[in-house]
């Protein structure tokens, strides 16, 4: 009975089984068009994968060994479908489209439906498959380009001869030259962004060279740019180099080469061509035809100036149509201008960006002719000059000679190198080119200097909003103007960048002189005595003491000393003899104590001190720089390295101080209890850089005494540290009763950068959503540090002038936004965005954050994290980078099609 049972019970099984092998046969168009819909889905998620490790490669990428044996599975099983897919095709093309051959359908349709179960299940298995194992940083970056000068016909014929030379495998060395200005470097860009448009070769390295370039400065940047291992040996260095290139295809492009250049020495891979697989290629830029010999050169390119129909579409699309239209007068003019020009594309864009909107002829007229009085016939050998000449025009016509003192005093900086706005306006109060008993408002005139200097070309935006730049061109101009046309050669002597033992020439002409990042074993200088020297700048580099030079008290000219960012751990008192001093800066220093002898100084404006670790400063001595402006003593917080350790009543004794000084303007200091911060109402001392540390008082909370808030020391903060004190809360908009009953609120109108650093706290307290836009209307910098109870910082999002936020070391905080009005826009201008050594936290915000601003985000030892703030379809429409750990990018998106929208904005972090 048993086995009746089994035997009953298997027959359905049976039956499925015969039913399913009878149906094949009638089947087999069926599974015939369902083994080719599969074979297609197959294909297409091939091809993608494909892109993917297309893509990856030219960043370095490696595939994974589990997507390459996904790839020979799919290259097996899909010659195997289409054979049978094929076999099927030749049966029916015998009798109308039909095969008669019960049999033959029969193994056709049992093989295709398991071929296709076969497909389906690979086509599965990939999504859940890393395709790409290693991204290291991008070894080719497209460069940004100004589009005026990429419209021109001469510029296209270039750009493809270049390109062709390039491909051309004769051509390894190309050498591209032409006078400063011509568009040398704007072609080498180009050549780079074409690079990166197709795969021929997987490293392309842009490297801007200066009059100082050495190899090894290529050395450092090549290492830097490719995340390769540092060393302090120049031959090892050279042979982590060489390693990282001799088995790629690469590119190297030389911008404004000066002399020759070692390229084996840097660790370039020699011979250059093609050497096995392997395709190797220079390409420099250069002003002297003879560095093109030195460099031996295949084959030389010249850029030439524009022709007349190019040069007057550039020259009108800076100055605008509507200027051009403007007057019937002005188009004459207008002509005779670029004619003038000589079709210099550089200065038609400085001389075109100064005339626009100037719709006076007579002031066309004049500058015609101003033209026409700086143009001269020279020769050949002179062309920099001719240069320097019609860019001379933009500085002549600047406003008046102390914006033009202002523009000329931009060249103490090195070439290529970054200028902080806020050193620049310094520097110019401590010459006296600005001159305002308001400091705010001797800022506020600098930063409009600075603003006209950019609008005529005259100085350059950089990525960074705090600083500029000047083109090496136009600062080369300004060197000339300085030197008089080139015969007072060490009027004004510049140095960075050398590594060796030098001796600097100065002679009794001799007026300012500026070392920077000038780090060197030995420097000598010969006596100064008897010379007119008035600016001394050595900052930024390795300084153990005074230099002896300027110890001499025949120095009767010199007015400004800065000697910041040094290791100088005693104040020279040798300074205090130079009683014309006006300016002096010894921030970032090791210096405790300043001594008695600083009364000599009875002429000083502007003392800057910031960073040392004080706890000395004699106040009696004080009283006699009757002309002290600015003085600015706060801490080096930032950094917890060192602490000020001033008496308790030191603070006291300096408002009575600086209160009786009739110049004072700003002041830089600590504060470590609240009544230090209502003390600051009683005194008319404006401080502009406010530190508060180690809280002392009240009931966990931070907040500003109603009497300090109802003075007007809050409109005149620049810039609130708060640091190293244990509290529950900061209270930013504080309800304390006044003594009048009203409650007080506050508005920090001037602040611009606040920074909280190693603060035990819980959160900030606000009355409402808007406060923080109503206490912070152009708060620009937030850095908040090691604050390991903080849960958030939700009060930011609305903050209307907010360009840079940084959260670092905050152990606690697991969800930076927590609510915020959905209504508004959110982080309006913001452009860098820095999470760094967050474990906790998990999600930026629940809901979608808009970032219409954002280039740059940095995200690191953020391990929580699991997601951006922003999908594949919302991604920053400014957005240029974003830098992370890969481990932590490996772990974030297990989708294929997530990476490949952020793939091209991702930088793999090294350390």
């Amino acid at each position: 009975m048993e086995l009746l049972k089994a035997s009953v019970s298997l027959v359905p099984w049976i039956a499925s089984k015969v039913a399913k092998h009878l149906a094949y046969p009638f089947k087999v168009s069926t599974n015939i068009r369902a083994l080719e819909s599969s074979l297609e889905q197959l294909d297409a998620q091939k091809r993608d994968v494909e892109t993917t490790i297309t893509n990856a490669d030219r960043q370095n990428g490696t595939p994974t060994e589990q997507i390459k044996l996904w790839l020979r599975e799919v290259e097996a099983i899909k010659q195997k479908a289409v054979e049978v897919s094929n076999k099927y095709q030749q049966q029916c093309r015998c009798i109308w489209n039909i095969s008669p051959n019960f049999w033959s359908n029969y193994k056709i349709s049992k093989r295709a439906a398991k071929q296709h179960a076969e497909l389906m299940n690979l086509c599965g298995k990939e999504a859940n498959i890393p395709v790409v194992s290693h991204i290291a940083p991008p070894l080719v970056v497209e460069m940004p380009l100004a589009e005026e000068m990429s419209v021109s016909t001469s510029n296209s014929s270039n750009l493809e001869l270049a390109h062709q030379l390039i491909m051309d495998g004769a051509k390894n060395i190309i050498g591209i030259w032409g006078m400063g200005g011509v568009g040398k470097t704007h072609l080498l860009k180009q050549i780079n962004n074409k690079i990166y448009k197709d795969s021929t070769f997987s490293v392309v390295m842009f490297v801007t060279c200066t009059k100082e370039c050495s190899v090894e400065k290529i050395q450092n940047e090549i290492i830097s740019k490719f995340g390769l291992n540092k060393s302090d040996s120049m031959e090892e260095r050279q042979r982590t180099i060489l390693d990282f290139l001799k088995r790629k295809n690469f590119v190297l492009l030389l911008d404004d080469l000066w002399s020759r250049m070692d390229l084996e020495s840097v660790g370039i891979p020699t011979p250059y061509g093609k050497v096995g697989n392997c395709k190797r290629k220079v390409v420099l830029t250069t002003r002297s035809e003879d560095v093109c010999r030195l460099m031996k050169v295949d084959k030389k390119m010249r850029v030439k100036v524009l022709a007349w129909k190019e040069a007057w579409s550039l020259f009108k699309g800076q100055v605008s149509e509507q200027t051009i239209d403007s007057h019937p007068y002005i188009v004459k003019y207008a002509v005779d201008v670029v004619k003038e020009l000589g079709g210099l594309p550089l200065a038609l864009i400085t001389v075109g960006s100064a005339m626009r909107d100037r719709t006076d002829p007579s002031e066309w007229q004049r500058e015609v002719e101003l033209l026409k009085q700086a143009r001269h016939n020279v020769e050949l050998s002179a062309r920099d000059e001719t240069v320097f000449k019609v860019l001379k025009f933009s500085y002549d016509k600047l406003r008046d000679d102390n914006l033009r003192e202002c523009f000329l005093h931009c060249s103490l900086w090195p070439e290529d190198h970054p200028i902080e706005k806020n050193e620049l306006v310094e520097l110019w109060m401590g010459l006296g080119l600005i001159d305002e008993d308001d400091i705010q408002m001797a800022y506020d005139i600098g930063y409009h200097y600075i603003r006209i200097l950019q609008s005529v070309c005259l100085l350059e935006s950089t990525d960074n909003e705090s600083q500029v730049k000047l083109h090496d061109v136009i600062r080369d101009m300004s060197l000339w103007i300085i030197s008089n046309t080139g015969v007072e050669k060490n009027k004004w002597i510049v140095r960075s960048g050398a590594s060796n033992q030098c001796r600097v020439v100065i002679d009794r002409k001799t007026e300012k002189i500026s070392f920077m990042y000038y780090h060197v074993d030995g420097i000598s200088f010969p006596s100064l005595n008897n010379t007119r020297l008035s600016t001394f700048l050595f900052t930024w580099s390795n300084l153990t003491s005074f230099p002896v030079v300027l110890q001499s008290q025949q120095l009767k000219h010199l007015t400004v000393l800065n000697l910041k960012q040094n290791k100088i751990n005693v104040f020279p008192t040798e300074i205090c003899n130079l009683f014309n001093l006006q300016f002096v800066d010894l921030s970032g220093n090791y210096i405790e104590y300043v001594p008695a002898e600083i009364r000599g100084l009875v002429n000083l404006k502007y003392l800057f001190l910031k960073g040392n670790p004080l706890y000395a400063l004699p106040i009696d001595v004080l009283y006699k720089l009757s002309a002290l402006k600015v003085l600015d003593l706060s801490p080096p917080c930032h950094y917890g390295e060192m602490t000020q350790t001033f008496e308790s009543n030191f603070f006291w004794s300096l408002l009575v101080c600086l209160e009786t000084l009739p110049e004072f303007g700003a002041l830089g200091f600590e504060l470590n209890h609240s009544l230090a911060i209502e003390m600051l109402s009683r005194y008319n001392v404006p401080v502009r850089w406010l530190t508060i540390t180690i809280w002392e008082g009240g009931d966990g909370t931070l907040f500003f005494p109603s009497a300090f808030l109802e003075s007007s020391q809050p409109s005149k903060l620049y810039s609130l540290s708060i640091a190293d004190m244990e509290i529950e809360w900061v209270d930013f908009l504080s309800t304390h009763e006044s003594k009048s009953g009203n409650k007080s609120s506050c508005e920090l109108g001037r602040l611009e950068h606040l920074g909280i650093y190693r603060v035990g706290m819980i959160e900030f307290r606000w009355g409402s959503l808007d406060a923080p836009k109503i206490f912070f209307p152009f708060l620009k910098c937030i850095t908040i540090s090691t604050c390991d109870r903080l849960g958030n910082i939700s009060w930011v999002v609305h903050l209307p002038c907010l360009r840079e936020l940084t959260v670092s070391a905050c152990k606690s905080i697991n969800r930076m936004i927590h609510e915020y009005e959905v209504s508004e826009p959110t982080f309006p201008l913001l452009k860098v965005l820095v999470l760094e050594g967050l474990p906790k936290l998990q999600t930026i915000s629940d809901q979608e954050i808009k970032f219409p601003a954002l280039e740059t985000m940095k995200i690191c030892g953020c391990n929580g994290l699991r997601n951006f703030p922003f999908s594949a379809d919302n991604i920053p429409a400014k957005l240029n980078h974003i830098w992370v750990e890969e481990e932590w990018w490996n772990t974030i998106y297990s989708q294929d099609y997530l990476r490949s929208s952020l793939i091209e904005y991702v930088r793999f972090l090294y350390y």
